[in-house]
């Protein structure tokens, strides 16, 4: 009985930091078709082309990049490739950093297809 008391506690624990993860993220929306990167750079592996349109959850942004979830994809976009509902503000000092291709742009052409994460470069 007493390993089931723990897992419980385990549960609810689990629960607990999920409602609280979740609730440091604004909902968003996605200005221009976006790839969602791995890491917090251009040259981090792409995980996804995000539709121009779509919602978004969005976390903390720094130096130009904001790490997002995605249907079900957790990531980075540029801060310029989206907006946050409600107004709420986002750190856009850095956007268009040196050494980046385009001065900082990262959207998808209009002829990527969405692919699976494991064939996306």
């Amino acid at each position: 009985m007493r390993g089931c008391f723990r897992g419980t506690d385990l549960a609810l624990l689990m629960f607990a930091l999920a409602a609280i993860v979740a609730g440091c993220s604004d909902p968003g929306v996605v200005n221009v078709q976006t790839r969602l990167r791995q890491e917090p750079a251009s040259e981090g592996k792409i995980l996804a082309v995000i539709p121009k349109g779509s919602a978004i959850k969005v976390g903390d942004c720094s130096n130009g990049w904001c790490r997002v979830s995605w249907n079900g994809l957790d990531g980075y976009i540029l801060t310029k490739s989206m907006r946050v509902a409600g107004g709420a503000r986002r750190d856009t000092a850095e956007a268009g950093l040196a050494g980046e291709p385009g001065g900082g742009e990262d959207e998808a052409s209009p002829d990527e297809v969405l692919a699976a994460p494991s064939s996306v470069n």
